[in-house]
């Protein structure tokens, strides 16, 4: 099973919008290719804290905007791994 497809389900189940459907799928898969497609299960709190921190604190991104760079599944990734 797919979690983000999953989940994904879950959304389209409670009547979420598909460009908010398509919004957090595409927040879902830039993380796991950032994290090299660990499952979400072995990526710890502090690692997707940081990978959200980062573009909107050093970046100075807007949290709002903050759309994985707008096209999910472009391969573009915000930030540097340390």
């Amino acid at each position: 099973m797919d979690v983000i497809t999953d989940f994904v389900k879950i959304l389209k189940l409670k009547r979420y919008s598909k460009s908010t459907i398509d919004s957090y799928r595409g927040h879902l898969l830039l993380a796991k290719s950032y994290f090299g497609n660990k499952t979400f299960k072995l990526i710890r709190d502090g690692a997707l804290f940081e990978f959200v921190y980062h573009p909107v604190y050093s970046k100075n991104i807007s949290a709002s905007y903050y759309e994985p760079y707008n096209k999910p599944g472009t391969g573009r990734l915000p930030l540097k791994r340390k």
